[in-house]
């Protein structure tokens, strides 16, 4: 396929795993292309390969297949924001946020090299375990996990099993959320925003934590963007805000502060004031 252009496709596969997956993995990824090649696109845009020093043998990765909420919370981050094949799992976040990847470094007993920004993880055993838990697979952007499948747990008891989905929805929204003030206002705004295909998983959570406070259910949106449509969930009910930030509290969750910290949990609204009296 020498002298073939890189179709637009390829090119998106390539700038998103680059830099996450081993070289078997990437001449897997493009049978028809050498390596020479490869690495040659790669560079073009300024990627760099990670070899094989940001890959940790000493790690742990069954703390994940734990039913505490800090193994839900990591699990809901990597749900949005990690990679999951068959054997491997591998989480690359951006520099500002480098301090997060450090507590999940520690969290699966591994040391992350001197400005590093990837961990990746291989284990033939808890891996397909943690695939079949959660209900993950490679195509995850495409093929989400099921909705609330925790609740089916027939082994864990009902408050146990509210505290971990909230953790792993934590985690999700740590990965694919944002924490905003609303325009000209102290109160603000939290929204998640995944690919099309997840719309009933978002919808699922805003339909429970609603039930759980017991206001109207917020409806997921559906955006459209040049890439396509995407799901989007906006959060913006004071009390729905409040519970969240207090339970990152209660069950102790490694959170980003850049994110949470915006929100005041001591704070009530007027018609929460006037609901009370």
């Amino acid at each position: 396929m020498a002298g073939i252009k890189w179709t637009t496709k390829e090119t998106e596969l390539l700038l998103d795993q680059y830099t996450r997956c081993s070289k078997a993995e990437l001449t897997a990824m493009f049978p028809k292309r050498s390596w020479d090649a490869i690495k040659l696109r790669a560079a073009r845009f300024g990627l760099r390969f990670y070899h094989e020093d940001h890959r940790f043998s000493k790690s742990d990765l069954s703390v994940l297949l734990e039913d505490t909420p800090l193994a839900y919370y990591w699990m809901g981050f990597l749900t949005a924001d990690g990679h999951f094949y068959e054997k491997r799992v591998k989480l690359h976040l951006a520099k500002k946020d480098r301090s997060h990847l450090q507590k999940y470094a520690k969290f699966v007993s591994c040391e992350l090299a001197k400005r590093r920004l990837a961990v990746s993880i291989q284990d033939r055993i808890v891996v397909p375990l943690l695939r079949t838990k959660y209900h993950l697979t490679s195509r995850k952007t495409y093929e989400p996990p099921i909705s609330g499948w925790i609740f089916g747990n027939k082994e864990l008891d009902e408050a146990l099993k509210a505290n971990l989905y909230l953790a792993y929805m934590i985690g999700f929204i740590d990965g694919d959320g944002s924490i905003t003030y609303q325009t000209g206002r102290k109160d603000c705004s939290l929204r998640i925003k995944c690919h099309m295909s997840w719309w009933h998983f978002l919808q699922y959570f805003s339909d429970w934590i609603s039930m759980r406070l017991g206001v109207n259910s917020n409806k997921v949106k559906t955006v459209m963007q040049k890439q396509g449509k995407y799901a989007q969930l906006a959060f913006t009910r004071r009390s729905i805000l409040r519970y969240l930030k207090i339970k990152t509290k209660e069950l102790d969750l490694p959170v980003l502060e850049r994110k949470w910290s915006r929100i005041d949990e001591t704070s009530i609204s007027r018609q929460e004031r006037i609901h009370h009296e």
